[in-house]
């Protein structure tokens, strides 16, 4: 991604090329990881629609809480894509 410079120099980019190969690595990954528990999610529901109807604790079935489950499992794994991907970052050459 480019960046703002002097106004007589182009912009360079700041990534280098094994920077965007893993970062695109990790992202198909965890990508991967999440469509896995989302396939286990749907499947629950279609084969097995009376086990999504068990109570959890606090009152909620297990539906709601695998849906829950699902986005906060999203946030968590966008959270660990920037982590990862900002350790491994080398600094442009210049």
């Amino acid at each position: 991604m480019g960046h703002f410079t002097a106004a007589d120099e182009p912009a360079r980019e700041v990534e280098s090329a094994s920077d965007i190969a893993y970062s695109t690595r990790l992202g198909l990954q965890l990508f991967a990881a999440y469509c896995a528990a989302y396939f286990g999610f749907m499947l629950l529901h279609a084969f097995a629609p009376q086990v999504v109807d068990i109570n959890l604790p606090g009152g909620v079935n297990l539906a709601t809480g695998f849906g829950l489950g699902l986005i906060w499992g999203a946030f968590v794994l966008a959270l660990l894509y920037a982590w990862l991907c900002g350790r491994n970052s080398q600094p442009a050459p210049k």
